[in-house]
Order: structure tokens, then sequence, then C-alpha cells
């Protein structure tokens, strides 16, 4: 007999009360008074860091440039394009992530397998150096790259075929048909029933229920060239991309090489827009008991859907660093208690990420022993010495940022939401670590869990 996976939902946005990360009256009063501290005012707006060039060419195409010497004779680029599964018609199921299969299966400047034997002669491997991605909202191109002058305008032409120039062979399509029907069998595990049981859950009542980025195979296997074409000519356009271009380089020779390469993309005549797709409000409180025969353990969650909270001003920073601790705090909790000899279950997590512009999700889950966790969870507040463990390891944290340490590509450098722009400065700028530094020694138990928000179940 299979084992039991128990998922429970909670939408947040239904009348479930305050939920954590979300500050009452009292809340802001008590930060406010903390902030008195510090040389920062809450609504100063976060500056934008001087060391990323960024600008909209005519056409609508936002780009971003910053040079950085770490590592040497590299650079990271990055296309990206503000649509996924979410916006494909009801005879399109799967083709966004099609799409993105096909740019590396023959465009103007490179037919075929071409693209991927010059990279490789190149140095640079498929998966390794030339990969992509497509989720709900987002489809995402990445190469890494020498940075000789010659490679560096090779790179810059793949993105420019990328944005405008697939060829969609019929031959290839066929080809690329198999592959992708290949990978969707690969998610008919254990893990993808599980997944398309809890989808329809999670996203009940909107787009995201019924856009799964890998389609069906009845789609899969009966689309037309026409219809990926289609959604290629629909979306494919510059108002709706980004350019992303870090690494050693000269930055003014680099956005003139941007102008010339992308200039010239058009957008279509008639423009279809760009809805921003809602995950409604429920009544109540949902619930699922998933069981599959292939399932090795068991486990129960419980997932909100909360309104994706942006840090644009310092004090929306610094509930985002609190928030960051918060969670800290719990896991670290969660693990000394998963080593007690005790202990009620084998292992647990909270989380919180983002799903897309507007939305988050935030939970908590666990995998217990069958047959002995009950009351595995119990209602405590966070101590005075577990926000001293905390506060090191987020100041430590904040320090790795600087240059040498730094990804080529910070995470943080833009927000896909229209228009695409960045949403905040990147790591390295100092006024961040300054903010952050002189934020936390003033945060105390009462900024992470304040009374007014009650007590709350934690391990």
């Amino acid at each position: 007999m299979g084992r039991v996976l128990t998922f429970l939902s909670i939408l947040a946005l239904a009348a479930c009360g305050a939920a954590p990360g979300t500050p009452t009256a009292q809340d802001k009063s008590d930060t406010k008074a903390a902030g008195e501290k510090s040389a920062f005012n809450a609504d100063d707006v976060l500056p934008w860091d001087p060391a990323v060039r960024k600008g909209v060419l005519p056409n609508g195409l936002s780009y971003f440039i910053e040079r950085n010497d770490h590592p040497k004779g590299r650079a990271e680029l990055r296309l990206v394009v503000k649509v996924g599964s979410v916006v494909e018609d009801e005879d399109q199921l799967g083709l966004a992530h099609f799409v993105e299969h096909m740019a590396f299966n023959g465009s103007t400047n490179f037919s075929g397998n071409q693209l991927i034997d010059t990279m490789e002669r190149f140095g640079m491997g498929f998966g390794a150096h030339l990969n992509a991605y497509t989720s709900f909202d987002e489809t995402v191109y990445k190469l890494q790259i020498p940075t000789e002058p010659k490679l560096l305008d090779t790179g810059l032409l793949v993105l420019r075929d990328w944005a405008g120039g697939l060829t969609f062979d019929p031959k290839e399509v066929a080809k690329e048909r198999g592959v992708v029907l290949d990978e969707w069998r690969r998610t008919r595990g254990a893990r993808g029933r599980i997944r398309d049981a809890l989808i329809p859950l999670q996203f009940k009542g909107s787009q995201y229920a019924k856009r799964l980025p890998i389609g069906t195979e009845k789609s899969l296997k009966t689309f037309t060239r026409e219809q990926a074409v289609r959604f290629y000519r629909d979306w494919y356009r510059p108002d709706l991309m980004a350019v992303i271009v870090v690494g050693e380089f000269d930055v003014d020779k680099m956005e003139a090489q941007i102008k010339a390469r992308f200039g010239d993309l058009k957008n279509p005549e008639k423009s279809r827009e760009r809805i921003q797709f809602k995950i409604p409000a429920q009544d109540e409180n949902l619930y699922g008991i998933i069981t599959d025969p292939e399932i090795s353990s068991s486990g129960v969650s419980m997932t909100q859907i909360v309104k994706e909270r942006k840090s644009r001003t310092v004090g929306e920073y610094k509930s985002t660093l609190v928030r960051s601790m918060a969670l800290s705090m719990l896991n670290g909790r969660f693990r000394e208690t998963a080593r007690r000899k005790d202990r009620p279950f084998r292992g647990a997590y909270a989380y919180q990420s983002a799903m897309n512009p507007s939305y988050a999700r935030q939970g908590i889950g666990a995998t217990p022993y069958e047959g002995r966790t009950r009351n595995s969870v119990s209602r405590h507040r966070n101590s005075v010495g577990e926000n001293d463990r905390s506060f090191p390891i987020s100041i430590a944290s904040s320090r790795n940022v600087g240059p040498r340490n730094r990804s080529p590509l910070p995470a943080s450098l833009f927000d896909i939401s229209p228009p695409v722009k960045p949403c905040r400065a990147s790591g390295a700028s100092a006024i961040w670590f300054a903010i952050w530094s002189r934020s936390l020694p003033w945060v105390t138990s009462m900024h992470i869990w304040p009374p007014s928000w009650g007590r709350r179940v934690v391990c």
C-alpha cells in the first residue's frame, strides 16, 4: 500500500488572520522606534547601484550592463523574455517550453546544431555555459563566454537570434517534438504525479492551475509548427525583453554593441496584451491527501499564497531582513529538534519563495515518523539567544557580496514585471551593507514576532 503525503494549502488571501510578515499598525510603530536609532529614513528609496548601467531602446527593449572583473576574462549574457507558459493559448500547451528548445535548433545565423557546435569550439559546453529555462511567467536564456572581443560579439549575435531569428525548420521541429515528449515522460514518476495533484489545489481558480510549463502529452503530440511560430511571433518582442551583460569588458563599448544588435527589433503592429494573471482568494482553507505507491516516505506541509513584497525603500528592505532572520531561526530550531533523541520528526522546514512578480509562496512542512509523530509542533516565541545566533550569520552573509565573491550576475539585478527593470541595486553597493549592518543590532524578538501577531506555531 502506498504511503500518504498530506498537503494542507492555506491561501492566505482568505480570512486566516494576519500572516507572518504582514505588519500591523503596532508593528510599524515598533519598526519606526527601532529605525530612529538608524541613520536611514524608512521612506528613503533604495539607491540604484551606479555600477549597473541601464537603458531602454526606442523599441522598448531594456538592457543592464555591469563590469565585473571576477572571474577574469569571462562574461555572463542573459536574454530575459517576460513570458512563460501562463500566456499560452488553449492549443499551445507546452509550447512556451518547446520554443525555448527550438532556440538551439536553428536560427538566422546558426542553422541546425551549428550554435552548439560553435560554442563547443570556443570551449563552452551545452548545459554548463549555454542553457535556458521556462517557467510560468518568464523564459531566460543564459550564455557564459570568454571576453575576447570577437567572442563577445558572437555572444550578442546569439542573443539577437534568440530574440528574433528562430527559423523553426520543419525537420528540426519534428526532431525536437520527440525530445520534449521524452522530457514529459520523465516527469511521470511519483514526484510528477504529486505535483499534478498539488498545482490545481495551490492555484485553484487561476490560469496557473491550467498551464504547467511541460504541457500535456496530447498537446505535445499534436501541435503544429504554425502554433509554435504563432507563440514566438506574439510574445518574443522587444518590449517584453531585457538583455543583461556582466563581465570584464568596456561598458561604453558594450552599450554601443547592444544598441547596434538589438535596435532593429520590431514589435508587432497589434501587440497582444501581456496580462498579469491573478490567483483568487479562497473562502475556505483548502487541503488535499495524496497517495502514491512509489512514495518512500510520508510528509505534511502547509502553504500560503501571499502578495510578493518588493524592497524598494529602506523600511521595506528592513522588513525583508526581519523575515529572513525569522526563517533562519525557525529552520535552526527545526534542525536542532531533529537531532534530539526524542525528535518528533525526521526533518522539518520553513520557506518563502517568489512565484512571479505578484505572488510568493510561504509555508512549513515536516517528514514525520509513521505512527510516532503527534503534536510535533508546539507554540513558542523566538528567544534572545536565537536572535544572537542569527545576527552574525546575517551580517556575514551581507559581507560576502563583495566583488570577489558575488555571482557574475546578481539574482537581484532585475524585476521581471512591466516595465522590465531592476527593482534594487546589486549586492555590492555600499549603501546596502550600511543599511544591513546598522539595522541588525536593533532587531529584537519584538520585531521577529511582535505581540500583535499573536503566538505563532513553530517547533
